[in-house]
């Protein structure tokens, strides 16, 4: 069911403009006369879980990567972990890492863990250097770090 229009927001439908305001995009009539961004944005409102999803899945099939996990396993992953409100771009955020590199499943339901940026790269630093010897992180406290 949808909403009724203001009338600049006609007005804006008519020039064929975004309906959102102070967006100048151009309107798609299939996403409700809203542009590319603004639908997307209301969308990751919606439903943010589906969108990280669809950002993951999207990423790990540009690293030619094995993705077997299915959105039901993600949100249920997003729920144990706090995932969707601590991840971001900042050190301390979470990240959706596979345990075991070398596995062939990839991102599988029981390959995954929730770590933060520091510990990952660490994690990644660790398998270049030490290879199959790295320490595993399973959400260890930093302090535990070999340095």
């Amino acid at each position: 069911m949808r909403k009724e229009l203001t009338k600049s927001q006609e007005r804006k439908k008519k020039s064929g403009l975004c309906i959102k305001k102070f967006c100048r995009g151009k309107a798609c009539d299939r996403k409700g006369f809203k542009c590319h961004k603004c639908y997307r944005n209301d969308f990751k409102e919606r439903d943010p879980a589906s969108v990280a999803y669809s950002a993951l899945k999207q990423n790990v099939k540009a690293r030619n990567k094995p993705f077997n996990l299915t959105l039901d396993e993600f949100r249920e992953f997003c729920r144990a972990n706090d995932y969707l409100s601590k991840s971001g771009r900042m050190p301390d955020n979470l990240q959706v890492d596979r345990i075991r590199i070398d596995d062939p499943r990839g991102y599988h339901k029981d390959n995954i863990q929730a770590l933060s940026q520091k510990l990952n790269g660490r994690k990644y630093h660790d398998y270049e250097r030490f290879g199959q010897e790295a320490p595993e992180y399973f959400g260890e406290p930093e302090s535990d770090l070999p340095f």
